[in-house]
C-alpha cells in the first residue's frame, strides 16, 4: 500500500505529514531531485518575504508574531522540520514517466511500485510572454539556479511581468547595486496592491455571495459592500477567498472564460497582494527612477536584456517532461482552460496543477487542505480494501 509523492516542495510534504497522521505506518516515498521545500521557500535573502502573514501559513508557524510577514526561507525550514518528523523515504531523482501498476520511472534509480501516485509538483512551466518569445538573452526561468547571474548591471533589463514573481525578481536585481534602470512590463501594467498593516476583520459577505449569479455581479457586490465597511476592499476580498472555488464551480464556462479574460487579473492583484516592507522598496526604487513600470502597448525593448516573471502558462504547452508523457500516455489531459492537469486514482493532484477545476489552489491553507482531503480519500480506500 505504498504511496508515491512525485514533489517535495510544500504540497509534497503536506501530503507526507497529512497522510502519515491518517494512515500511520503506510509506505510513503517521496520523489524530487531538488532540496526539499520548494523553490518559493528557497529564496535565501531575509527580504524574500513571504506573501502572507505567519498565521495564514499554520498554528504552528504563527508564533511568536501571527501578524509577521517572515522571510521565506523560515517557512522553507519549517517545511523540512515536518519532513524531518515524518517517516518518508525521500528519493533524490527525477521522475520520468508513470506506468501501469502504478510504477515511478526514475532518470537515474530504480523504478518505485506503488499503490497511489500523489502529483505535487506545482505550477505549470513559467509562461513566455509574446512580446520577448525568441529573445537572444531571454531568462525565461528567474528562479533556475544561477539564472539571474549573467545579467549585466550596466545595461537594462526588462522584467516580463508585474506579479508578485516580477516584484521579487525586481527587488532582487536592485539590490545588486546597478546601474541601468529595470522595466517591468505587462499588458495592464498592474501591480499587486499591498497588505494593510493591521489586518481588518473579515467583512459579512454571506448574502453578497449567496447572491451573485456571475463574475461581473459579484465584482460589483464587492466594490459596494467595500465603500460601506470600514475595512475597505481588503475585508471584503479577504471574506470572499473562502468562497471562491464554491463560486468558480457554480459558474457557467461562459462566464469562467469571462472571467479569465476581463476579471482574473484584477482579482489577482487585490487578492494576492504585497507585504508593506516590499511595497515601501518597490516605491523606493521607483522614486528614485531605477525602476520603471511600462505597459505592452507601444513598448520597444531595446537592447535591453529580458527575464519572463509572467506566471505559469497553460497545458499542455507548458508541460514539463513527466506531465507531458503523462498527456501523451493518457494518463492525465489539460484540465478546463489549461490552468491545471485532470488525473483519475491511483493518480491524484495536490496543489497548484488543481487550477481550472479549482479557482484557489495556490496558497498554504488550500494545499494543506487538499492534503488533508486526498489522505482522507486514500485512508478510506484502504480501509474499504482490508474489509474487502
Amino acid at each position: 500500500m505504498t504511496v508515491a509523492i512525485i514533489g517535495a516542495g510544500a504540497s509534497g510534504i503536506l501530503t507526507a505529514a497529512a497522510l502519515h497522521r491518517r494512515c500511520p505506518g503506510r509506505p510513503l516515498i517521496m520523489i524530487d531531485e531538488h532540496v526539499p521545500g520548494g523553490p518559493a521557500y528557497r529564496a535565501p535573502e531575509p527580504w524574500h518575504l513571504l506573501n502572507s502573514r505567519a498565521a495564514a501559513m499554520g498554528p504552528d508557524f504563527a508564533a511568536p508574531d501571527p501578524e509577521e510577514f517572515r522571510p521565506r526561507r523560515a517557512y522553507g525550514d519549517h517545511l523540512r522540520a515536518i519532513l524531518a518528523g515524518t517517516p518518508v523515504e525521500l528519493r533524490t531523482d527525477r521522475a520520468v514517466r508513470i506506468g501501469p501498476g502504478p510504477v515511478v520511472h526514475l532518470a537515474r534509480g530504480r523504478p518505485v511500485r506503488a499503490t497511489d501516485v500523489v502529483l505535487a509538483l506545482g505550477p505549470p512551466r513559467p509562461a513566455v510572454p509574446a512580446f520577448v518569445a525568441g529573445h537572444p538573452e531571454l531568462v525565461p526561468d528567474p528562479w533556475a539556479p544561477g539564472a539571474l547571474d549573467a545579467i549585466d548591471p550596466d545595461r537594462p533589463v526588462v522584467i516580463a511581468g508585474t506579479g508578485l514573481t516580477a516584484v521579487d525578481v525586481a527587488l532582487t536585481l536592485l539590490r545588486r547595486n546597478r546601474a541601468a534602470p529595470v522595466v517591468m512590463v505587462s499588458r495592464r501594467g498592474l501591480l499587486p496592491r499591498v497588505h494593510e498593516a493591521v489586518r481588518p476583520e473579515p467583512a459579512p459577505v454571506g448574502e453578497l455571495v449567496a447572491r451573485a449569479r456571475s463574475p461581473r455581479s459579484l465584482v460589483r457586490g464587492i466594490r459596494e459592500l467595500a465603500a460601506r465597511h470600514p475595512g475597505g476592499w481588503q475585508a471584503v476580498v479577504d471574506a470572499v477567498r473562502p468562497h471562491a472555488n464554491a463560486l468558480w464551480a457554480a459558474a457557467s464556462d461562459a462566464d469562467r472564460e469571462r472571467f479569465l479574460r476581463h476579471c482574473a487579473r484584477h482579482w489577482d492583484v487585490h487578492r494576492h497582494r504585497m507585504p508593506p516592507a516590499v511595497a515601501a522598496d518597490l516605491a523606493r526604487f521607483r522614486d528614485s527612477g531605477a525602476l520603471l513600470v511600462r505597459t505592452v502597448a507601444g513598448f520597444d525593448r531595446g537592447n535591453a536584456q529580458v527575464v519572463s516573471a509572467a506566471g505559469p502558462g497553460r497545458l499542455p504547452e507548458a508541460a514539463d517532461p513527466l506531465i507531458g508523457a503523462l498527456i501523451a500516455d493518457g494518463l492525465a489531459r489539460a484540465g478546463p482552460y489549461g490552468l491545471g492537469l485532470d488525473v483519475a486514482a491511483p493518480l491524484w493532484v495536490v496543489g497548484p496543477l488543481r487550477r481550472g477545476r479549482l479557482w484557489e489552489t495556490t496558497a498554504i491553507p488550500e494545499i494543506r487542505d487538499q492534503a488533508e482531503e486526498v489522505a482522507l480519500r486514500l485512508d478510506q480506500a484502504y480501509v474499504s480494501g482490508v474489509a474487502a
